[in-house]
């Protein structure tokens, strides 16, 4: 586990404006790493920054001997905010190269730096990555990892989806098979859980070769079950590595899903809920830093999932529930815009009202302003609640106005309405009417 001092230390950082993580090192040290990889003129990226290198070091504060990268820039703001802790600090006059006695940081093929300091566990542009889930979702987060340095592979059933990645130069695979063994890291992004069994279990999927696996770690971003990221994390529990790699004993799973949608999707701008082991988690902050802005960690193998169901069904309540509020507002002789006002500034403020408002014409740029084209469908909400509602019941526990939700959204896909963004049971459920 991460010290307190150590934590403290990189939060100080942090605070002192220095965009800096904490990170995992193969054995017991611990660091700090840039989330923005920064390149030298040669082209060469550096993300290190520092290294605790005393860890276990019998000192008051837990944090130890401290080695700085002098070839990051971050070290300019770093030097000096040593916020008061004991251990390994430059002297006055000392240069950055005299505090890491010459080490430069640089790796060789064994994953070791020139000074035979084992290299941070995490994930670095020069790997592979191969993600597999080239959806509404998925496309924008590969195309993300391809403008962050990393070599990415990509596979989906959909050969049109494909094309566009390889018509840019991006090596296609034709299974999850293909996909893990010419990659350090498998990234899934799926529409159901029974597609992720299928791409980890099934014919020619991620975990064949007989349990022995190439990439050293396996995420998933997929909204499923927690039952199913669970099973697949106790099935990648008992394979181990093709090839030992410096960074990791055995292989690595997550389930990683994500919110904020398409715009975010393509911004790099999204939400991760992690669940999975700790470490795993911080040894796979620069890589989901590449296509998100923040990380949430949640716990356990299957939290992350269960993060997601509970966070969607309470989008979908919410949408309910303003787009009954302004339907029956419009019944009553007010218009919609102006209950959006009072929404806003008060306590019915909301995301469904202040930033993805259901009403045609109050809001540009949401799906209500296109017909409810594009956006999170229908089908998808009434999906990921039936999920929600089944997680509900294997643990005894009743949600009655998720069940509702559920039988609301079912309808609506009943009626034609499944393509449409789950935004349109204000029209098509409550019959609200456009904004002039």
């Amino acid at each position: 586990m991460l010290k307190d001092n150590q934590v403290r230390y990189v939060d100080g950082m942090k605070a002192a404006g220095n965009d800096v993580e904490l990170a995992v090192f193969a054995g017991k040290e611990h660091g700090f790493f840039s989330r923005d990889p920064w390149s030298e003129t040669s082209g060469e990226v550096v993300r290190v920054v520092g290294r605790f290198m005393g860890r276990d070091a019998a000192d008051s504060t837990g944090v130890g001997a401290l080695e700085l990268n002098p070839k990051h820039p971050t070290l300019s703001k770093a030097r000096g905010q040593w916020l008061g802790l004991e251990g390994e600090r430059p002297e006055a006059g000392e240069t950055s190269q005299d505090v890491c006695e010459g080490r430069d940081g640089m790796r060789n093929d064994s994953g070791e730096d020139e000074s035979g300091v084992a290299s941070v566990v995490t994930p670095r542009p020069q790997e592979s990555v191969g993600f597999i889930g080239l959806g509404n979702m998925g496309a924008h987060m590969a195309r993300n990892l391809v403008r962050a340095g990393y070599r990415v592979s990509v596979h989906d059933i959909n050969e049109v989806a494909m094309k566009k990645f390889s018509d840019d130069g991006i090596p296609t695979k034709r299974s999850p098979l293909e996909v893990s063994e010419s990659s350090d890291v498998v990234i899934t992004m799926l529409p159901s859980s029974a597609h992720v069994l299928d791409v980890y279990s099934g014919r020619n999927g991620l975990l064949g070769n007989g349990g022995r696996l190439g990439p050293w770690l396996y995420i998933d971003s997929s909204t499923v079950d927690p039952h199913t990221s669970r099973k697949i994390s106790m099935d990648m529990s008992r394979c181990s590595l093709n090839e030992k790699k410096g960074y990791a004993e055995k292989p690595m799973m997550m389930d990683a899903p994500v919110s904020g949608g398409v715009p975010a999707a393509e911004a790099g701008t999204l939400t991760f809920m992690v669940g999975g082991l700790e470490e795993t988690y911080i040894a796979a902050k620069p890589l989901l830093l590449a296509m998100g802005k923040k990380l949430i960690y949640c716990g356990g193998a299957g939290n992350g999932s269960a993060a997601k169901l509970c966070n969607n069904m309470a989008m979908a309540i919410s949408m309910l529930g303003v787009s009954e509020a302004f339907a029956l507002g419009q019944n009553l002789g007010i218009k919609a815009s102006t209950l959006t006002d009072i929404f806003n500034c008060s306590s019915a403020r909301c995301w469904s009202s202040d930033t993805y408002n259901p009403v045609p014409g109050v809001m540009a740029g949401v799906p209500s302003s296109r017909n409810y084209d594009g956006g999170f469908t229908s089908k998808l909400m009434a999906k990921d609640l039936d999920l929600a509602m089944a997680s509900a019941s294997g643990v005894g526990f009743k949600c009655p106005v998720g069940s509702e939700a559920l039988e609301i959204y079912r309808k609506l896909c009943d009626e034609g309405c499944e393509f449409k963004d789950f935004s349109c049971a204000f029209r098509h459920f409550y019959t609200g009417k456009d904004e002039k």
